[in-house]
């Protein structure tokens, strides 16, 4: 039974957090100032933290502080009260490392949904925390064309690779000057990039790392940019390496969003991935900057089997023929993403990928198709034990389980509108 360590003054407070979480299964101990909450935080070793700000002695925020930097303390769940409704209070909260924030007087219903929200992130980080693979694979997506939908493929790639493998997958947002991701999964992020560069020191500690990582709704894990400019500057490609090299051991997949651009920090995950997926859409321009971004590519020494070519259909007309393009740019095109404007904008705007949301449509279907030729090898190689039902879609589209020879299908393009292979 989860335990609860409520940390609060009023002990009419206190009575309704415990008598509401008792209810719903939760066993509570309780403090009435903040130097008895650090010292039950350290005995009792509770799950979650319930934090109330104004105490006497110390406050809440010192509390948080002194929570986060203790080794015992550091990873437990806090969710904090206030009474007062200005902004700066929750801004200074979430710097300090607080989970979550909650004004009083609040709704015991959401009380019990916040407290249970944050005890299945505790459960799913203690467990990716004891788990390490033998070496994690990263796919970077890139584009020196702007409105393409990257960061939209990056997402939808991503969380197709958890649904089809069931493993630890996580979401680099590299596009360091926009936060984007988070905008598109409607997520709120407490701790970014920027956190892991204050919080690591100059050893770029994992424990900073693990801290600055936030768990979508989907079980997907992403790291998110920074939305103010100035602290996004502070990450080179020093931080950006160390992190993917911690990464590999703990997470299966890596999807990588990249900016439109060459920047030390694209390089450094560019030169690290196991796979470039290089977008492009059927136009004049965006094929000549692909051309481009593979004569860089070509310099870099970068092997041929690493860089694939996908083509996205922005228009309800291609302007250039499939063939005409890969004869400009001397490579084929090894997949293609449909033409479906409604599908993504509903999902932009629902902050619900369409991969979650329909994944029987075309161009989730081309997605899950990416997801799995993306996958390593092993993985392809042998049917899952259990397989999920996006493997199972993916196995009636291509016949994975049947008895012809896996390893020649595993490189297998797609190419076409509808995301199937090509005959």
């Amino acid at each position: 039974m989860p335990r609860i360590l409520v940390v609060d003054d009023d002990p009419i407070q206190v009575k309704l957090a415990q008598t509401t979480l008792n209810k719903a299964g939760y066993t509570i101990v309780s403090a009435s100032n903040g130097v008895d909450g650090l010292r039950s935080a350290k005995r009792e070793k509770p799950d979650l933290i319930i934090l109330d700000v104004n105490m006497p002695g110390i406050d809440g925020f010192e509390v948080a502080r002194q929570i986060r930097q203790s080794p015992v303390t550091k990873h437990v769940m806090i969710l904090m009260l206030t009474a007062s409704t200005d902004a700066n209070y929750k801004v200074l909260a979430f710097s300090i490392g607080v989970d979550d924030y909650l004004t009083k007087p609040y709704d015991i219903g959401e009380l019990v949904a916040r407290v249970s929200s944050l005890l299945r992130r505790s459960e799913q980080v203690k467990k990716d925390n004891f788990e390490e693979v033998a070496e994690g694979r990263l796919v970077a997506v890139h584009s020196l064309r702007g409105g393409l939908g990257c960061s939209s493929l990056a997402i939808n790639l991503s969380i197709g690779l958890y649904k089809l493998w069931s493993k630890p997958t996580i979401l680099l947002d590299n596009v360091f000057t926009s936060g984007q991701i988070a905008l598109l999964l409607d997520t709120p992020v407490h701790r970014t990039w920027a956190d892991y560069i204050e919080h690591a020191g100059v050893d770029y500690s994992e424990d900073a790392l693990y801290s600055s990582i936030t768990i979508h709704g989907s079980g997907l894990h992403f790291l998110a940019a920074p939305s103010d400019p100035i602290e996004a500057d502070r990450v080179d490609q020093y931080a950006v390496q160390s992190a993917i090299t911690t990464l590999r051991t703990r997470f299966e997949y890596m999807v990588a969003d990249l900016p439109h651009d060459f920047s030390n920090k694209t390089l450094e995950v560019l030169e690290s991935a196991d796979r470039v997926l290089l977008v492009l859409s059927p136009e004049i321009v965006s094929v000549r900057q692909a051309a481009m971004t593979l004569r860089i590519y070509n310099e870099l020494d970068f092997h041929s089997d690493k860089v694939h070519l996908v083509l996205v259909h922005n228009s309800a007309k291609s302007f250039l023929k499939q063939k005409e393009i890969e004869q400009a740019l001397h490579q084929s095109i090894s997949y293609s993403v449909p033409y479906d404007p409604v599908s993504a904008n509903r999902a932009v705007a629902s902050g619900v990928p369409y991969i979650s949301q329909h994944p029987q449509i075309p161009l989730s279907a081309a997605i899950e198709d990416l997801a799995y030729f993306s996958s390593k090898p092993i993985h392809r190689e042998i049917p899952p034990p259990k397989p999920t039902g996006s493997w199972q879609r993916v196995n009636k589209r291509h016949g994975l389980s049947a008895g012809k020879d896996r390893k020649g299908r595993s490189s297998l393009p797609l190419l076409g509108k509808l995301g199937e292979i090509a005959t």
